[in-house]
């Protein structure tokens, strides 16, 4: 049976570096409800998402969301050449349409590849948008949420007022928030920023200088507070971790559930009672 509890242990694939049957047991073998595959753009081809899809429900497994790739020429649409930018769009329709025949809620996206000149950023603040609006109206199509991913440092979204910007500019435009990019501002005015708009999470600690990815705990981040916040915007997904790899490889996926059960775990059920 799959667990639909609000904050069920979750975590991102992109340290196994695969989606197949293979993955999907291993999760369910060592207690981890849902899934977010992030995979090199290719490997999103390799298997047939509908056959996952009835594999991981009968195991007990939530294909809850993707996420789009990013980094190079894998995020490409909000640059000034057109060509790359619908080449970009085109290349995460795919995508989108594997996300909802295999049920998923979500696909997460980073507004840009990498930081931007000053001078380059009203120009490719409308770029990004234009693209956006195009994948939103795929994901409705779809049946999938596309939810703009909070970034660090000068990338395109780092603040509160920007990113704001770009969820009014494209209307049905979700929120990812990733508790490790915020590091410039209290949590707390980012959730009253954006409420419900929220509907995915990123989840890993810091130490409030940079991001890490780091298991919860070993850092500064309040959880108490992370987890209230969450609540008191009835938020009902996943707790889903998401590590580095040097990180993974100390835990794995044991060590990830063992963190859920006896940390997150206890707050959740005293916040959410």
């Amino acid at each position: 049976m799959i667990n639909t509890e609000p904050l069920r242990c979750g975590l991102s694939c992109a340290v196994i570096g695969r989606f197949d049957r293979e993955v999907i047991l291993q999760y369910a073998e060592a207690g981890i409800s849902s899934i977010e595959t992030a995979l090199p753009f290719i490997n999103y081809f390799a298997h047939d998402w509908k056959e996952l899809k009835r594999f991981a429900d009968d195991a007990g497994v939530e294909l809850w969301s993707v996420h789009l790739p990013f980094g190079g020429e894998n995020n490409m649409f909000n640059i000034a050449d057109k060509s790359f930018c619908a080449d970009t769009v085109r290349a995460d329709e795919r995508i989108i349409v594997r996300a909802g025949e295999a049920g998923m809620r979500a696909a997460v996206i980073h507004p840009n590849t990498g930081d931007i000149d000053v001078k380059e950023r009203g120009k490719q603040f409308e770029t990004a948008v234009k693209s956006l609006e195009k994948l939103v109206a795929i994901g409705r199509r779809e049946g999938v949420m596309i939810a703009a991913e909070v970034l660090p440092r000068e990338n395109l979204g780092w603040c509160i007022t920007e990113m704001k910007a770009l969820a009014d500019a494209v209307p049905g435009l979700k929120i990812c928030m990733d508790v490790n990019h915020i590091i410039e501002y209290p949590p707390d005015d980012f959730v009253r920023a954006f409420g419900d708009k929220i509907i995915t999470v990123h989840m890993s600690d810091n130490d409030m200088t940079r991001e890490r990815h780091w298991m919860p705990g070993d850092g500064k981040i309040d959880w108490k507070n992370i987890i209230r916040l969450l609540k008191s915007i009835n938020y009902t997904g996943p707790f889903m971790y998401e590590l580095d790899g040097e990180e993974f490889g100390r835990f794995g996926l044991k060590g990830i559930k063992q963190n859920y059960d006896g940390f997150i775990k206890g707050i959740i059920e005293e916040i959410y009672k």
